[in-house]
């Protein structure tokens, strides 16, 4: 009798196991199955060039620290110059299919988490936004000229490729 006792308290513990393991992995992926890419639209009449405010993002919000925030200047044909009037968090910023030189300026801080930062346009970049490395990430960039006046700090690995 008490090796049967013994016999089911090891497979309860078994169990118990496999389902604190399916927990783990659940979390541990959520992120990639809430992570989005959110789109730029400029829709914000008062400041449509604004990354901090949320009327200028696809679904009316600001991406999350997890999503990447994307620039396609195939949809989106307002201006070049882009400002940060407050500080914002988010998993990385892509800038595509610029025809003109870009302009990322303003007083808020810009996060950037895993995703980086790209510009894959062959005309300048000009940073003047304060920027944050919050996790190790990349930042890359196509073959025209990138000035930078802006602070860039951080908590994290931050290397930047041509």
């Amino acid at each position: 009798m008490m090796e049967r006792k013994t016999a089911e308290l090891v497979l309860g513990v078994a169990e118990c196991g496999r389902k604190v393991l399916c927990m783990a992995l659940a979390i541990l992926f959520a992120h990639a199955l809430c992570a989005a890419e959110i789109t730029f639209t400029g829709a914000d009449a008062s400041a449509p060039t604004d990354l901090s405010l949320p009327g200028n993002w696809d679904g009316g919000a600001l991406p999350g620290s997890d999503d990447v925030g994307m620039v396609d200047f195939s949809t989106y044909s307002g201006g070049t110059t882009f400002t940060v009037s407050s500080d914002i968090a988010m998993g990385g910023l892509r800038f595509t299919n610029a025809t003109a030189a870009v302009t990322l300026s303003g007083e808020g801080t810009l996060s950037l988490g895993a995703d980086g930062f790209a510009y894959d346009a062959a005309k300048t970049f000009t940073l003047r936004a304060p920027m944050a490395v919050t996790a190790a990430q990349q930042w890359t960039f196509a073959l025209g000229d990138i000035e930078s006046y802006a602070t860039i700090s951080g908590t994290d690995s931050l290397f930047v490729t041509p």
